[in-house]
């Protein structure tokens, strides 16, 4: 980061908000631990603004990007899993991620074979800390980048929990499979009205794209309750039919691979829908989530050509 005299006067404040992120981030990796796919840090500066990781080869979002649907079954398999032990790890401590997106994927160079790479998650200055007892958290803000935000926050909960997370996990895979980020609504279909604590994360256009996928949830069912503030917002709801497994299995399909079958369709298919559920309480979390028959057999590590992507810090 850079150092504070870089900084106007009218930014000053910014500069104190960002450290102040650093030291929190710092504070949840130190009580994480060590885990393989989270980041660790080696290193920090006494005041916090700058810290040393280990290198990556890429993240997430620029590998999909660079590849553009061309990632093999395989490679998305074994970085789904190891997502997923992450995001594990991460909430059987306490600690919600907040941010879960493919750019906050790094790839890092496996230490046992350097043509092998695994997934680590980063970035946890947006993360949140509750007592696991505690199923939900007050909602006070803005929270979780706009395409990867939940329905329950679109639509104006009060409340919510670490499903959030696993609600990223699913993004990311249909992420993975289409070559291209799946919900990507616009930023200025926002809420106007006065109350903007409990309307903050309201975005109609990114509800409708969610829509369009996993379809509009019927009157009597999540998301059509009085619990939920932005519901004031919709005279009537757009209808679209779900079309979630013809994602999965356009997706997969399209991969140059003679060793995909329906089988393959079908764990992709169930596992992705138990993530992408409008109803968090019917989400699964990210030890169930292991359990899922699409992570057994366990498959060897995937690895990466070195003119697949040029190599960037982290």
């Amino acid at each position: 980061m850079r150092p504070a005299a870089d900084f106007d006067k009218s930014t000053r404040l910014d500069y104190a908000d960002i450290v102040e992120t650093l030291r929190h981030e710092l504070a949840v990796l130190k009580k994480l631990g060590t885990h393989a796919n989270v980041v660790t840090v080696l290193s920090a500066s006494s005041d916090c603004s700058a810290f040393a990781m280990p290198q990556a080869h890429t993240d997430l979002f620029s590998l999909i990007k660079h590849k553009h649907g061309s990632l093999s079954l395989l490679q998305m398999q074994t970085w789904t899993q190891e997502l997923m032990r992450a995001v594990s790890h991460v909430h059987a401590h306490g600690v919600i991620h907040q941010d879960i997106k493919s750019s906050n994927i790094l790839l890092t160079a496996d230490a046992s074979s350097a043509a092998t790479y695994r997934a680590v998650v980063c970035d946890f200055g947006l993360s949140r800390e509750h007592e696991i007892e505690c199923s939900s958290s007050q909602v006070d803000r803005e929270i979780i980048t706009l395409w990867n935000r939940p329905p329950e926050l679109l639509m104006g909960a009060s409340q919510y929990s670490n499903k959030v997370d696993m609600w990223g996990v699913g993004y990311i895979m249909l992420e993975m499979l289409g070559g291209e980020p799946p919900f990507c609504g616009k930023l200025d279909a926002s809420c106007s009205c006065s109350n903007q604590k409990q309307h903050a994360n309201f975005n109609s256009d990114q509800l409708c794209c969610i829509f369009k996928i996993l379809g509009t949830p019927n009157a009597g069912t999540y998301g059509m309750t009085g619990e939920l503030a932005c519901l004031s917002h919709y005279s009537s709801w757009p209808k679209y039919p779900a079309k979630l497994s013809e994602s999965v299995h356009s997706g997969i399909s399209s991969l140059s691979s003679d060793c995909i079958s329906a089988h393959h369709i079908s764990r992709w298919q169930s596992h992705i829908s138990q993530l992408l559920c409008l109803d968090p309480s019917t989400r699964c979390s990210a030890s169930a989530a292991l359990e899922h028959p699409l992570f057994h057999p366990l498959l060897p590590p995937p690895t990466l050509g070195g003119s697949d992507v040029g190599d960037s810090g982290a």
